[in-house]
């Protein structure tokens, strides 16, 4: 089907200034099961979850999605982002 098709050839995706445009993987939920490295686009009928390159998503006993920032999250600090509320935001612009 067409929809196949799209995923097979991923997606150019924006992730902010420093990663800048990249080739994504699109999956569907069911490709996390052994885990997966970003960048990819997780697609299914009521939701897409983005996997930003240098983190890596996988499925948890109940099926959820979860994402596990790494060395992002490294990264993140390392730039003094490391106060209340900024957890939740990996923009490394600046």
């Amino acid at each position: 089907t067409a929809s196949t098709a799209r995923r097979a050839a991923g997606r150019r995706a924006y992730f902010g200034p420093v990663e800048g445009w990249r080739q994504a993987a699109v999956v569907g939920r069911a490709a996390l099961a052994g885990g997966r490295d970003g960048p990819l686009i997780v697609e299914e009928y009521d939701a897409t979850c983005v996997v930003p390159p240098g983190a890596r998503a996988a499925l948890d006993d109940d099926g959820c999605i979860v994402l596990d920032a790494g060395s992002m999250a490294d990264e993140h600090r390392s730039r003094g982002r490391d106060r209340p509320g900024d957890e939740n935001t990996l923009d490394s612009s600046g």
